[in-house]
């Protein structure tokens, strides 16, 4: 499959550079219009130059639906986490993971904002934590609360065993009292429902 995607891609780029530069040719007047029409009739005169040209087209038209089928995958959908239980299979949204980590985060004393992303990947999933805290707090003490806390949450509420890696970046350190930018007027945005990646 890998090698497919490969093969398209590259025949993608082939096709884009030849039509570039025969469009670039007829803007320099390197072929004239006589002699693009010259071509097209020795073309149509010679029944296997037609099978090759109409192979060729045909090709370009896959290529065309595989790159916006692979566009259309990684731009109009999310990934998903999927396991199997005993009456079907059950997907969670990323952004459902991403949302949960935020509220788990936020019950942290000495936490003021989260911004959390997740990613699943073939060693697990890794979650990355942007958070604000007040200043006087003890930055070690908190992140690792922080860690094992979203870390044994998540895999409870997953109920998965792959390894999950919970990296902190502390992004503002406030005043007791100070509000964070991101607390002001931010709404908890709902999850997006969950769409299925093929694979």
């Amino acid at each position: 499959m890998l090698f497919l995607k490969k093969l398209a891609g590259f025949l993608y780029f082939l096709i884009m550079v030849a039509s570039g530069a025969v469009f670039i040719s007829v803007a320099l007047d390197i072929f004239s219009p006589s002699t693009l029409s010259g071509v097209m009739d020795n073309v149509s005169s010679i029944t296997n130059a037609r099978i090759a040209v109409g192979m060729v087209g045909i090709l370009i038209m896959l290529t065309g639906v595989i790159v916006l089928m692979k566009s259309r995958k990684f731009n109009g959908s999310e990934k998903l986490i999927t396991f199997q239980n005993p009456d079907g299979e059950v997907t969670v949204s990323i952004s459902a993971i991403e949302n949960y980590v935020k509220r788990v985060a936020r019950d942290i004393p000495g936490i003021t904002d989260v911004k959390a992303t997740a990613k699943v990947g073939k060693k697990g999933i890794s979650i990355i934590c942007l958070v604000s805290i007040f200043a006087g707090t003890n930055i070690p003490e908190v992140t690792e609360n922080i860690q094992m806390t979203v870390k044994s949450k998540v895999q409870d509420m997953l109920g998965v065993e792959e390894k999950i890696s919970v990296a902190m970046h502390v992004i503002k350190i406030l005043k007791e009292g100070e509000v964070s930018v991101c607390d002001e007027g931010e709404e908890e945005q709902p999850a997006s429902p969950p769409f299925r990646e093929e694979e």
